[in-house]
């Protein structure tokens, strides 16, 4: 006759039943995660499902920026014979601050972080020590392949990899948007970038100068192709030198551009008619007076320039005397217009409000004229330079790729347009 189950067999039994259960159900979900949800990762806090921060590339497709695969190195000091001795053999492997790992390792009691995304090659180093006690987590760094010379216009992400500045920070939400991990195209080209970025630093050493920059943009769709801002910083390692390298001195500085700004007396000229002859001799002399000022040239003029030559050769009182045709309130109101009275709004965070006067009279009408007593970004002329060649129309600068033409409202007629473009290629010229 067959024995009856005792109740301590039944419960056997049903544990055994429970525990298989309980694997069987971790199984599927290891085989589910690893073959059916291959985007699914390990996040900086050891979650799974979380995915990579998207990689920014240039209009060529050419990474700019992505996460790579890194570790962060935890201690635990009680294991070291020498807490002395680890803090300095760490230290010098990982980058990390010695005495404060020889503080922490001190008192031999808790989980220290030793170092935050050590790259592969950091992590043979600590493993060669072969030191007890030492953890990894996994984690992910922001690697970026052109370096310095993407700097201040891409920027840079914090060790949790929230973007901080440039357009890390600007497209932060598209790079974790809808298609997280999913790459986003910029506007650079990264060809491009590096042709300006070696004409910037050899004008920079050429002129003993403590910053320079430059921008390269398509009138057309507002994008920019290129810009740099020096000096510059290396964002794999967040090493700054002297001076103040992370500021991008192209959007968000502000400066008396002088005499580029020139053309914009010219362009309302043209558009209140008030230049009908570019062959109309306009005073020179030795001085412009106006109130108690006298404007002067910067170099010798003649006693008398043509309208067309008050451009070609940059004469400030000939330029003056040109504004103060339009007078004080049309010209606010034009540059208003124009966009020049405004921060200019793109993907950048990086940006800054222009400095002019509160009152706009016919002294200020006359520098302003010819570039004095307004401060813009760089930035913002180059779009507002851009909407007075491209045929008058107005363009915002944008660091993503768009279609061919982007431009908006009128701005400016097509004629006067076409009459500055003329103009600008032979005052290049001349200059």
């Amino acid at each position: 006759m067959k024995a009856t189950p005792t109740v301590f067999q039944r419960r056997i039994v049903i544990g055994a039943v429970m525990c298989v259960a309980a694997f069987a159900l971790v199984g599927a979900r290891l085989i589910d995660v690893t073959l059916f949800i291959p985007d699914a990762r390990v996040s900086k806090h050891g979650v799974a499902g979380e995915v990579a921060r998207g990689d920014l590339i240039d209009r060529n497709g050419e990474l700019v920026a992505r996460d790579l695969p890194a570790d962060d190195l935890y201690a635990r000091p009680h294991l070291f014979a020498d807490p002395r001795l680890a803090a300095r053999l760490l230290a010098s492997v990982t980058g990390a601050d010695e005495p404060r790992l020889a503080q922490m390792f001190a008192s031999k009691r808790g989980y220290v972080l030793v170092a935050r995304q050590l790259s592969p090659e950091a992590r043979a180093k600590v493993q060669r020590l072969g030191l007890p006690g030492l953890e990894y987590e996994p984690d992910g760094k922001r690697h970026y392949p052109d370096g310095r010379m993407t700097a201040q216009v891409v920027g840079v992400t914090d060790p949790d990899g929230n973007g901080v500045s440039g357009l890390e920070l600007g497209l932060d939400s598209k790079l974790r948007g809808e298609r997280p991990g999913g790459p986003v195209q910029t506007s650079l080209d990264t060809r491009v970038q590096f042709i300006l970025a070696h004409e910037a630093a050899a004008s920079m050493e050429e002129f003993k100068a403590l910053a320079a920059g430059g921008l390269v943009m398509d009138v057309r769709s507002g994008e920019i192709l290129a810009l740099v801002s020096l000096p510059d910083f290396d964002p794999n390692v967040r090493a700054f030198a002297a001076g103040n390298p992370p500021r991008n001195i192209m959007a968000q500085d502000l400066y008396e551009l002088g005499s580029v700004f020139k053309i914009f007396s010219f362009t309302l000229a043209l558009e209140d008619h008030t230049i009908p002859n570019l062959d109309e001799q306009i005073p020179i002399g030795n001085g412009f007076k106006i109130g108690k000022y006298t404007i002067h040239e910067a170099e010798h003029m003649p006693a008398t320039l043509t309208v067309r030559e008050v451009l070609a050769q940059s004469s400030n009182i000939g330029t003056a005397e040109i504004a103060l045709r339009s007078g004080p309130r049309h010209q606010r109101a034009f540059l208003a217009r124009m966009g020049l009275l405004s921060p200019v709004l793109s993907e950048l965070p990086e940006t800054a409000r222009p400095l002019y006067p509160s009152n706009w009279g016919p002294v200020e009408t006359a520098t302003i004229g010819f570039g004095h007593g307004i401060s813009v970004s760089p930035l913002s002329f180059a779009a507002t330079a851009a909407s007075v060649v491209n045929g008058g129309r107005r363009v915002a600068p944008t660091f993503l790729k768009h279609p061919a033409d982007a431009r908006g409202e009128q701005l400016i007629s097509p004629a006067t347009s076409a009459a500055m473009r003329v103009w600008i290629s032979v005052w290049t010229w001349s200059a």
